[in-house]
C-alpha cells in the first residue's frame, strides 16, 4: 500500500506540474495593447519591393505576451499557427494586390518566395528552441525552420491554399498543395499530395528531401486536447493509487 501511494503521489505530482506547463504554454493571451504607432517597413518582393505598416500595438500583443515560447514541435501548429492576425492579412492582400498572384501555384511559389527573401535562418541559442510567432518572425526578419515554417504555413492559410507543417527529426518544414512537381507527401487517410517549400533555403516548391521518419503538427486545438485528457487520466489514476 505504502508503495502505490508513493508511486501515485510521484504521479500526481509529475501530471499537475505538465498540465500546469502544457497551459501556461498555450493559454496566455495576444490580444493587440493600444499602441497605434505605425512603422514602414521595406521587404523584398520579387525583382521588386513592398513597403508595408506593422502597428507596432499587434507585433506588442506577442513580443509582451507571457506565454511559454517552448512546449515541442507538436504544439507549434496549435499556438503559432494565426491565420486570423490582421496585419498579415493586410500583408497578404498587398502582395496579392502587387503581384496580381491571386491564387494556384504562381500564390503559392510568391509567398514561399517572400518568406525565403525576407527571413534570415538563425540558429536559437541554448538548449531550447524559442518559438516565434508569425508577425514576430516577419518584422525582425530572422528566425530558425519552426519561425520559417509557421510564417509561411499562416500566409498560406490567409490565402486559402491548404498546407500542412512537417516537423522530421531536428527540422520543421511545409508542404503545400499546389499543382508542382518534385518532393510531396500525403497525410494518412488523404490522397492529397502536399509538395515541400522549404522556407528556410531558396529552392522552389518540390525542391529538397525529406526523410521517412516525420509527422504533421496540428494546425486545431485536438492535439491539445487529447494531451490535457491523456494528462487528466493520469492525474485520476494517481489520485486513485493514492487513496488504495
Amino acid at each position: 500500500m505504502r508503495v502505490g501511494m508513493f508511486f501515485g503521489s510521484v504521479f500526481m505530482l509529475i501530471a499537475t506540474a505538465l498540465i500546469i506547463l502544457l497551459l501556461l504554454i498555450v493559454v496566455p493571451s495576444t490580444e493587440p495593447t493600444d499602441n497605434d504607432e505605425m512603422e514602414t517597413m521595406s521587404f523584398t518582393l520579387g525583382r521588386g519591393s513592398l513597403d508595408f505598416d506593422i502597428r507596432m500595438g499587434d507585433l506588442e500583443g506577442y513580443t509582451q505576451s507571457s506565454v511559454l515560447r517552448f512546449g515541442g514541435a507538436e504544439l507549434i501548429g496549435y499556438r503559432y499557427y494565426t491565420p486570423e492576425d490582421h496585419t498579415l492579412i493586410r500583408l497578404v492582400d498587398a502582395i496579392i494586390e502587387k503581384t496580381g498572384h491571386t491564387s494556384g501555384y504562381a500564390l503559392a511559389e510568391t509567398l514561399l518566395e517572400f518568406v525565403q527573401d525576407n527571413v534570415r535562418y538563425v540558429e536559437d541559442e541554448g538548449v531550447l528552441d524559442h518559438y516565434q510567432f508569425p508577425l514576430e518572425t516577419l518584422y525582425y526578419g530572422q528566425g530558425d525552420c519552426e519561425d520559417h515554417a509557421c510564417l509561411l504555413a499562416t500566409l498560406y492559410g490567409i490565402a486559402g491554399i491548404d498546407s500542412v507543417l512537417i516537423n522530421e527529426p531536428g527540422h520543421v518544414t511545409v508542404g503545400v498543395d499546389t499543382t508542382a512537381k518534385g518532393e510531396s507527401v500525403t497525410k494518412f487517410g488523404s490522397d492529397t499530395e502536399y509538395y515541400l517549400a522549404e522556407a528556410t533555403g531558396f529552392s522552389d516548391i518540390g525542391r529538397g528531401d525529406l526523410g521517412d521518419n516525420f509527422t504533421f503538427p496540428p494546425y486545431t486545438s485536438l492535439f491539445l486536447l487529447g494531451t490535457l485528457l491523456a494528462m487528466l487520466g493520469v492525474f485520476l489514476v494517481s489520485i486513485w493509487m493514492v487513496r488504495q
